[in-house]
């Protein structure tokens, strides 16, 4: 069957020459009839190219649909012209090739990560590269989950985030710092592009990409996505003091320390109970599973208060 047959088995006539016509005048009456016609077919996915394995790839092959996991992000690269492009490393079980997004295609790197799984689909050969045709876009198919640092295998890589607690400086060729998620802590090392860390504070909230697990480290090398944020209010480290002062609760975290009324001092303890059962009694039975763990936590002061936001 040919592609106008196949078209008009989901449309009538009318409808397809007034889509046929759009379509020319969109570019400009520079396309064939014929191309209007292959072009609208796969826009409806009445054809689909073969998915191909990477290594199968055939050069200068268009319409390719390819699934694969994200190894690798790199920056977004600005020319004269004014054109923006971003490439991300897509790899399988035969091989890997870079993708190549151009100017307005590049906003899906604001929701891609390291690891997810994706299917690219009406992209073309050029150059042992990849690139989004006409229509062509990005799917994610699996997102890459965030390993709690309680939780970090013996090896591999991992995807983690959470606050700066400290930071080491430069030490030889590595950055060092100790990141928690209020989980856990885990001392963290930029061993490749060190001076990425310049940029890094106590305070910042941070996702930390395809970090390599390395004995008694978290290893940011060049293959790994660094995402950093400075959060207001944000208090993360160890709760070295938990006491009742009057009726309120004192808290120790870190280097801070903390006065809180009944309303927040349950949200910090998480319980919720009924108001006959006094904070005291609450403190008594939290707190000797929380002393000595790891919090992080937004507060702010209003009104001469300290307030924690859930």
């Amino acid at each position: 069957m040919d592609i106008r047959s196949l078209l008009l088995k989901n449309m009538p006539e009318e409808e397809l020459e007034e889509k046929l016509k759009t379509k020319t005048e969109s570019f400009h009456g520079l396309i064939t009839r014929e191309v209007a016609m292959r072009m609208l077919a796969k826009e409806l996915k009445l054809i689909e190219k073969k998915a191909y394995r990477i290594l199968e790839i055939p050069k200068g092959e268009r319409g390719l649909t390819i699934f694969g996991k994200v190894e690798k992000i790199y920056p977004v690269a600005e020319y004269r012209s004014g054109k923006k492009s971003r490439v991300l490393l897509l790899k399988d079980d035969t091989g890997k090739i870079p993708v190549v997004l151009w100017n307005d295609d590049i906003k899906v790197f604001n929701k891609l990560r390291v690891g997810d799984e994706i299917e690219a689909r009406r992209v073309y050969e050029k150059n042992n590269e990849l690139h989004l045709g006409f229509s062509g876009e990005i799917v994610i198919i699996n997102s890459a989950q965030f390993t709690p640092l309680n939780s970090i295998p013996e090896e591999g890589r991992v995807n983690v985030r959470g606050m700066i607690e400290s930071t080491g400086g430069f030490r030889g060729q590595n950055f060092f710092f100790l990141l928690n998620d209020g989980s856990s802590e885990s001392r963290c090392r930029i061993t490749e592009d060190a001076a990425r860390g310049k940029f890094l504070e106590k305070g910042h909230e941070l996702i930390v990409e395809n970090a390599k697990v390395s004995p008694g480290f978290l290893d940011l090398d060049s293959s790994t996505r660094i995402l950093a944020r400075k959060k207001e209010n944000i208090v993360a480290g160890k709760i070295n003091k938990i006491e009742m002062k009057d009726d309120s609760l004192y808290v120790e975290i870190g280097d801070k320390n903390f006065t809180l009324n009944r309303e927040n001092a349950l949200k910090f303890l998480k319980a919720a109970v009924s108001k006959d059962i006094s904070l005291s009694t609450i403190v008594s039975l939290k707190k000797d599973s929380l002393l000595n763990s790891n919090v992080s936590l937004k507060i702010k002061k209003e009104k001469g208060e300290y307030v924690i936001e859930r």
